[in-house]
């Protein structure tokens, strides 16, 4: 069927009813998603959703949802074009109005916090980790990598104390985002300031979800490590990431430091590693409630027959803990 011929079916299915012509585009859109033209039928059931609006509804997403009729996820969309076209300056740009606007509009007041979460264990993760006495509100749009994408762009004009706050905004909606956490912690690189460094790498190992986020974190407390003068910890955190993560950035890692100080490094034996997380007042390995609330949801869910979630969480025991059981249900969803 041609795109016309398309169109024209999606209209011709719409009713009297508003409730149900929203229910019968949403399915349209997960049914045409993956066509050719994706963008033309999406952009016609754009219109389309529009016009079954009511009055009121009609205005809260004209002043709230769009900037001067743009829709903002278009707004985003075209950032995102925009860096991959190799032209920040004018994405920065346009992320800025974006940014601003959402702030505006969804930031969090004295009764209400929006977030805007990836997944239900992320929401459930949060809600454990981060609790709240507001009123939470989940935003319409993923207003967290919105943030993280304008934190990105201002540390590229190097605007590095609007990144920082950009960046905060973006673990303010989605305290699990891991993405904002990683690019604050380059702009602390930046700033040279080694306090907020160490005090974000901690907060990302409090949310990290997958073995490969707590080696990033255990290389960041080597970066950490180097630059205040303690090598030898320096060691213990790179040599003890490659347990979760092989990455071969440690490697150079180690060479610098051989360079810096001379020495040789030799395999550090475990209770010294130990000793240095102490130091630090870090546990080794993974946040033990990330561990509980994704095996809590994925019974929860298998039991409920959401089989995508449950394989998810299950997958998350599985990648932290090697767990056989857990091992088993996976491979059977």
């Amino acid at each position: 069927m041609d795109t016309k011929s398309i169109i024209a079916e999606i209209k011709n299915g719409l009713g009297e009813d508003y409730e149900k012509n929203i229910a019968y585009l949403g399915k349209k859109i997960e049914e045409y998603k993956s066509h050719e033209k994706v963008e033309e039928i999406m952009q016609t059931i754009d219109v389309l959703m529009l016009e079954q609006l009511p009055p009121e509804k009609k205005e809260y997403f004209d002043n709230v949802l769009c900037i001067d009729g743009v829709r903002l996820d278009v707004l985003y969309k075209r950032v995102i074009t925009l860096m991959r076209t190799g032209n920040l300056a004018a994405a920065y740009q346009t992320i800025c109005p974006l940014t601003d606007h959402i702030l505006k509009h969804f930031w969090e007041t004295e009764d209400v916090v929006y977030f805007t979460f990836e997944n239900p264990f992320q929401h459930q993760l949060a809600g454990q980790l981060f609790r709240t006495s507001k009123t939470v509100k989940l935003a319409p749009l993923n207003f967290s990598d919105m943030f993280v994408i304008r934190g990105y762009l201002a540390i590229e004009m190097k605007h590095i104390d609007e990144a920082i706050d950009a960046l905060e905004k973006a673990i303010a909606f989605n305290p699990i985002n891991v993405s904002a956490y990683f690019e604050l912690a380059e702009a602390y690189k930046l700033q040279k300031n080694m306090e907020m460094l160490l005090f974000t790498i901690k907060d990302t190992l409090k949310v990290a979800y997958t073995k490969e986020i707590i080696a990033r974190c255990y290389c960041n407390l080597g970066y950490y490590c180097i630059e205040i003068g303690e090598h030898q910890d320096a060691i213990h955190f790179l040599i003890h990431s490659l347990t979760y993560y092989q990455n071969p950035k440690v490697t150079s890692e180690l060479e610098h430091i051989v360079k810096t100080t001379g020495k040789e490094i030799g395999v550090p034996l475990f209770a010294d590693i130990t000793e240095t997380f102490q130091k630090y007042n870090q546990e080794i390995g993974p946040n033990g409630i990330v561990i509980n609330v994704a095996e809590t949801m994925g019974k929860k869910f298998l039991e409920n027959n959401h089989n995508e979630m449950a394989k998810y969480c299950y997958g998350i025991v599985v990648n932290l803990t090697g767990n056989e059981e857990s091992k088993k249900i996976y491979d059977s969803i």
